[in-house]
């Protein structure tokens, strides 16, 4: 119950925004107008929400305080969609998140948490961003490859990902090819 008490910061504030919306009007001002990828100051549910309880703490939420939990993810969550909603205003092309699901050789937690605590805000989210004429970007991390497709249906256009070659590059086309674009350097760790 103290995370109903928490204040966030006011990232979303429009004046965080002026200097944006000038160099997107620039950019859709020019001949061969640019790309504009806009980075959501609220850009983290997973990752937001452990920065704010500690790492140990949500994994003990999870299953002492799902309640409690449930509800910080939910208001991250709806600064989230204000977040895309100023980001469509300034006119991006795209949003990105940032939520880091896996750890070497597997996922963080079971896909049934991410479905239960996660998913129906990414659904949402990601929804409100192509009703908005955007496309959605996350950057996710570690061995993810068992949430691509949920993550794909949910709507995700892009990931972004350092360490796609602990999942295979093959696996990787199997398993969501042709359905999700990949921005990845070619190998951090080798």
């Amino acid at each position: 119950t103290r995370q109903a008490s928490y204040t966030f910061p006011d990232l979303n504030a429009a004046a965080h925004f002026e200097e944006a919306r000038r160099r997107i009007a620039a950019n859709n001002r020019a001949p061969n107008p640019k790309y504009c990828l806009g980075v959501m100051p609220f850009s983290s549910l997973n990752e937001g929400t452990h920065n704010i309880m500690g790492l140990e703490n949500m994994f003990l939420a999870y299953y002492q305080h799902a309640d409690d939990l449930a509800a910080l993810i939910g208001r991250l969550a709806e600064h989230q969609r204000r977040s895309i909603r100023l980001l469509a205003e300034i006119g991006c092309d795209g949003v990105m998140g940032y939520d880091d699901w896996g750890l070497q050789d597997r996922l963080m937690v079971r896909p049934a948490m991410v479905e239960q605590f996660f998913m129906p805000h990414y659904r949402r989210n990601w929804g409100l961003a192509h009703c908005l004429g955007m496309d959605v970007w996350l950057h996710s991390c570690g061995y993810i490859i068992d949430l691509l497709p949920t993550f794909v249906d949910a709507g995700l256009d892009v990931v972004q990902m350092d360490q796609q070659e602990n999942m295979g590059l093959e696996n990787l086309d199997a398993c969501v090819g042709g359905r999700l674009a990949f921005w990845c350097p070619v190998d951090i760790q080798q």
